[in-house]
């Protein structure tokens, strides 16, 4: 009988895994996300349901979903900080650099995917006219009908705006005739 080759993402079957959902044991696979595990490996300790099972779970019970998801966003704080250690240990010469910059580099693109607004890569779109300029805007070719159109969905963006604080977490006073 061939032995079959070595497969790293194989995963065995446990006996007596456990597969009833409980919220004490949904708290428990979100506590060890956070500490920074990987799903496939708490599902590897005994005490602990199949990954097939988690997925399951979270298909099935909303709550702990919720829980999951800011789970996975609470391990980008750990794996941050876990790449800021690796560091430490490259510098000290106790981590081969090359081995480090593999971990860092991963470490860093779990957290920016699980927290992007706090970890991910900034873009900034700007839209310019000509070196740099404004953007000239040309009412010429428009019907006294679609002016008067764009200049009332003008006037509706901006008061929605002034409500809302003008973009500063509602901040903003009210517009005329609306109370505080």
């Amino acid at each position: 009988m061939a032995k079959k080759p070595f497969d790293p993402f194989a995963e065995k079957r446990r006996p007596g895994a456990p597969t009833t959902y409980t919220p004490e044991l949904a708290t428990e696979v979100c506590r060890r996300l956070i500490l920074g595990r990987s799903l496939r490996d708490i599902c590897n300790d005994a005490d602990m349901p199949h990954r097939d099972t988690v997925f399951l779970w979270l298909a099935t019970h909303p709550e702990f979903s919720d829980q999951y998801v800011r789970a996975r966003e609470e391990q980008a704080d750990t794996h941050a900080d876990d790449a800021h250690h690796v560091t430490i240990l490259v510098a000290a010469g106790k981590i081969d650099p090359n081995a480090g910059r593999v971990a860092v580099d991963g470490l860093k693109w779990s957290a920016a995917m699980q927290k992007p607004k706090k970890y991910g890569k900034v873009t900034t779109t700007r839209h310019s006219g000509e070196d740099g300029g404004a953007i000239p805007l040309r009412f010429e070719s428009l019907s006294d009908a679609q002016l008067g159109q764009f200049i009332d969905r003008l006037a509706d963006f901006a008061a929605r705006a002034d409500r809302a604080g003008g973009g500063e977490g509602g901040t903003g006073p009210p517009p005329e005739g609306e109370d505080q």
